[in-house]
């Protein structure tokens, strides 16, 4: 993270925001093996580590799917926590309303 964005950060997200970092698969399965063959469990590298339990996944869907796509993959995935996003602050304000006037109970 640069220090301007950091920067930007610190003025404009809530003080308990979380930084989540990604990093290589072998870094973490290093840490996480030395945390069990009785290395520090105060190691302040493993606080900024991804877990290894968090998985990532895209899609690429055409431009004129993309909304019907969101939501279904949204409805079908209600019980777990999904990070979505968007180019823009109008494209989060047109995505919620949109889905807000689809959501059927």
């Amino acid at each position: 993270m640069t220090k301007s964005l950091r920067d930007i950060a610190r003025l404009r997200l809530s003080r308990d925001a979380e930084f989540i970092s990604i990093h290589d698969f072998d870094s973490i399965e290093g840490r996480v093996n030395n945390l069990e063959d009785g290395g520090d469990e105060n190691d302040t590298r493993l606080k900024s580590i991804t877990p290894t339990t968090l998985l990532h996944y895209y899609m690429e869907v055409p431009i004129e799917d993309k909304l019907d796509t969101l939501f279904s993959f949204l409805k079908t995935h209600q019980k777990q926590k999904i990070l979505v996003f968007f180019s823009s602050r109008k494209q989060v304000r047109f995505a919620y309303q949109s889905f807000k006037a689809l959501k059927v109970n």
